[in-house]
């Protein structure tokens, strides 16, 4: 059960991959030799932003697996619970990935008609923004996912309390990426009035 467990856990957690070979494929796809450096750094920009997002939800897919399977290893009767509870948190701290995906995609069908530093200070920000963000969302989310997986394999009665919390706290520590996204669109939609 814990490697069955683990498997689909660890296969949800090559999200950030998938989405960032899609952003790749479409960078490749529109590269031509007569990029301008603005629009070169507008794709550097599109990297360094897929790439530094990825990492705090991957931490915390990392951080909620572990103790997920060990909930698991404690009470194998609670796996039904655990296993559900597991798709379940494992798609919340996905969730800075797809709103990076969506942003991603915006600057990259956007034109922007901004000079090279303009470019760096807008598309620089803006993916620092959004992956600060995405950092303390995704380690808070896999840490009360790994806290609450704990709880349910002590008391796997109490199931659907540590659900109704664990959801209640993983959407406050969510609101913090939201804003983080919603202040990177902002940056880059006033960019786009330049």
């Amino acid at each position: 059960k814990i490697q069955m467990l683990a498997m689909i856990i660890l296969t949800l957690t090559e999200t950030p991959v998938f989405f960032a070979l899609i952003i790749a494929l479409f960078m490749r796809n529109n590269l031509s030799a007569f990029l301008t450096l603005a629009q070169g750094i507008k794709m550097l920009g599109v990297g360094f932003l897929m790439g530094l997002v990825a990492v705090g939800p991957c931490i915390g897919q990392i951080l909620f697996a572990e103790q997920s399977c060990l909930a698991v290893g404690v009470n194998r009767k609670a796996y039904n619970k655990l296993f559900t509870f597991s798709v379940l948190t494992e798609a919340l701290i996905e969730t800075p990935i797809l709103l990076a995906f969506v942003l991603a995609v915006f600057i990259l069908i956007k034109d922007f008609s901004l000079s090279p530093l303009l470019s760096f200070a807008v598309f620089l920000s803006s993916s620092l923004v959004a992956s600060i963000g995405a950092l303390g969302a995704g380690f808070g989310l896999g840490y009360i996912g790994g806290q609450s997986a704990q709880k349910i394999a002590s008391n796997p009665e109490q199931y659907p309390a540590i659900l109704q919390t664990s959801i209640l706290s993983s959407i406050f520590v969510e609101t913090t990426n939201i804003f983080c996204f919603f202040v990177a669109v902002l940056i880059l939609i006033n960019a786009s009035k330049i």
